[in-house]
Order: structure tokens, then sequence, then C-alpha cells
């Protein structure tokens, strides 16, 4: 992902949170487009994020986590 496709999904993910949260004042329903593209938009910024203390080298994770995830097991 190019920094001009990060900018651009950055701006689509801040439409998107500031539609929500007008749409939730007003009390409609939100859209199942609506409702992935956020899970989405919150998806990147994880894996972003992860990226980030990855090459920094603070990434930090659960052992138990990796295991359960390895073995295909419900991490809950």
């Amino acid at each position: 992902m190019t920094n001009s496709d990060k900018k651009d999904f950055q701006e689509v993910a801040g439409n998107i949170n500031a539609n929500v949260s007008g749409e939730r004042k007003q009390g409609r329903r939100r859209s199942p487009t609506l409702l992935k593209m956020q899970w989405l938009a919150e998806r990147v910024r994880k894996s972003e994020r992860i990226r980030k203390q990855v090459q920094e080298g603070t990434y930090k994770a659960e052992s138990s986590d990796v295991a359960r995830a390895l073995l295909g097991l419900d991490i809950g």
C-alpha cells in the first residue's frame, strides 16, 4: 500500500466514522456496507499499528494467543 493509498483510505475511513456518528444521533440504522467499511478501516489501523511496533522492535505477543492461532483455536 503506497502512502497515497493510505491517505486516501484514511480519508474514507474518517468520512465513514463521521457518517456513523451522525447517523447514531439521528437514530438511523447503519447499512451493512457501512459497517463492513468501518470494520475494514479498524483492521487497517490495527495492522499499521502492529507493523510499526514490529519495525521498532516493541511488539509483544502473548505466547498463549500465538499458540491458539497456530492451532486454529478460538481466541477468547
